[in-house]
């Protein structure tokens, strides 16, 4: 009961503070929510992750990856991998922060998106499996932020 009413008063906050953009097609509006909700996820990536350390860590792995193609001994392709463990794990906990941070920005849109978007957004002239011939919301949103995550991981040197 609680939960309800926190829920559709979100809701609704949401939806206020977003009708500008709400008023476009599906397919735009979703593209932009996309687009802020990626920048905004790799923004809390890139101030809560030391990135000199994040882009030591990756290439001390990639070191250790070079080194057990070459390496014949078991013993110490062992070793190498422990290591490569070791700084795998390093790094994982060096991205947890902004995981916990940026889940509260997933938790809190994408079941708004969900709710606001019901609709299919785009009608294929075709029908792919697993997919059917309409793209819904979070496939639609899934389409979008993966490039874009990249890309922006890219222009602002987001390692992790």
């Amino acid at each position: 009961m609680v939960l309800e009413v926190i829920t559709s008063n979100l809701y609704l906050l949401l939806t206020t503070v977003f009708a500008p953009l709400l008023v476009l097609p599906s397919i735009v509006s979703l593209t932009v929510f996309s687009v802020l909700l990626v920048f905004i996820l790799t923004m809390i990536s890139k101030k809560f992750v030391d990135q000199n350390v994040a882009k030591q860590l990756l290439e001390e792995i990639k070191s250790i990856d070079k080194k057990i193609k070459e390496t014949k001994d078991q013993k110490e392709n062992e070793r190498l991998l422990d290591e490569k463990m070791k700084l795998m794990n390093k790094q994982m906990k060096m991205s947890y922060k902004s995981l916990l941070v940026g889940m509260v920005f997933i938790i809190i849109f994408l079941p708004w998106l969900g709710h606001v978007y019901t609709q299919p957004i785009v009608q294929l002239p075709f029908s792919l499996p697993l997919i059917g011939s309409t793209v819904g919301w979070l496939v639609w949103y899934i389409i979008v932020s993966i490039p874009l995550s990249l890309l922006f991981r890219k222009i602002l040197g987001v390692s992790i």
